[in-house]
């Protein structure tokens, strides 16, 4: 091994590893934002003036904007669209225009289209809202570590049998979990918004028919995240978390107490600052103003405000994207397994900081390395 190099990895090696004590759950809620959904509304000409402020409810600028983690974006057909564009549409192309083509967050673990059909009225109220994911979302905002979704598999006695499986781990790990305890520095720093007495954990768990007619667009969304899931007749139950982060799903047999317990201790653990590339995982489409709803409720003893609708919320402020925590999927539950994300936190300013100046270092050391190897050549 050249010194240069052999220097270059003792520099890197003395790097410290940084952790937050802000348990993943919580840090989600306060300081990840969704991802958006991207509609693609395609058109050929001039839309409607009603079919432009239908438009106007997803432009985060709008004063009426929903607020939800959804995006729009109108194509007109007759304009020469891109390539990526044209062969979306290929794929979903309907004889009614405007025609949506709901897609998955950019980057996430989940890919492709979620839905497509007529842009109207009726189908813009449903992208974004369902009165499923209005209980799942007041759920989040009451502080519970995760909600359990269970995405029923149609055969009662093994979603039953799931259900209870669920339950009664759950149960379990509410008794037996602790929050780690906060920091003195993470509460200095705002990491957080909430007294440490105030971290409590609970899990809830919401069970979902896959034919509910409202809930068409949960469903598809819980079911086309994996490749193999639309396909499997078993009971899935996927962890939520945060503002609507799934962690992964867990597959008929997949549902047993040591996944659970696996998904439980990591959401209810300290979070680590260092952040992986690629986040396993992915957002579902609510409809919430996060940041107002999150203060809101830090700053009161009272429940969070019913959500009855999209007309109850305001629009989201849009705040900056943070990257937070996920544990790999374990091999058991019938998917494909991950990497870990984790979340940053305000001690990541001297953590970043500090990798700055070892890199500055280091990249001189290996510049006056090579230069001697050089030399020693000639």
């Amino acid at each position: 091994m050249q010194p240069c190099l052999f220097f270059l990895l003792l520099c890197l090696a003395a790097i410290p590893v940084q952790s937050c004590s802000v348990p993943v759950f919580r840090y989600a809620l306060e300081r990840w934002p969704a991802s958006p959904y991207e509609l693609f509304v395609f058109h050929r000409g001039q839309l409607s003036p009603a079919q432009q402020e239908l438009m106007k409810r997803f432009s985060p600028d709008a004063t009426n904007a929903m607020p939800a983690n959804l995006v729009a974006r109108a194509v007109d057909l007759d304009a020469d669209p891109p390539a990526q564009l044209a062969s979306l549409w290929g794929q979903h192309q309907s004889d009614a225009l405007p025609a949506g083509v709901l897609v998955y967050p950019r980057g996430g673990l989940a890919q492709g289209a979620v839905w497509s059909g007529a842009f109207d009225e009726a189908a813009a109220g449903r992208l974004a809202d369902s009165p499923f994911r209005r209980r799942l979302t007041q759920r989040l905002l009451r502080g519970e570590s995760a909600v359990w979704i269970l995405l029923e598999g149609g055969d009662k006695a093994k979603d039953d049998a799931a259900g209870a499986v669920l339950r009664k781990r759950l149960d379990h790990l509410q008794q037996t979990l602790k929050p780690p305890k906060l920091d003195a520095e993470d509460v200095t720093n705002r990491v957080i918004s909430v007294a440490e007495s105030e971290l409590k954990i609970a899990f809830g768990l919401l069970r979902l028919s896959r034919t509910d007619p409202a809930e068409e667009l949960l469903v598809r969304m819980l079911l086309r995240s994996e490749d193999d899931l639309a396909e499997s007749k078993e009971p899935c139950a996927f962890p939520v978390f945060g503002r609507g982060r799934v962690l992964y799903a867990l597959v008929g047999d997949g549902i047993n107490d040591e996944n659970i317990d696996e998904a439980g201790s990591f959401l209810t653990g300290p979070c680590s600052c260092i952040v992986k590339e690629e986040n396993p995982g992915f957002d579902l489409l609510l409809a919430a103003d996060w940041d107002r709803l999150v203060r809101l409720t830090a700053t009161s003893e009272s429940e969070p405000p019913e959500l009855t609708g999209l007309t109850s919320l305001a629009a989201p402020s849009g705040a900056d994207q943070v990257a937070g925590g996920v544990p790999a999927k374990p091999a058991s539950s019938n998917t494909a397994s991950t990497n870990m994300a984790v979340p940053r936190t305000a001690s990541s300013a001297r953590w970043s900081r500090a990798v700055l100046v070892a890199v500055g270092v280091c990249a001189g050391a290996l510049i006056v390395g090579t230069f001697l190897v050089l030399r020693r050549k000639e």
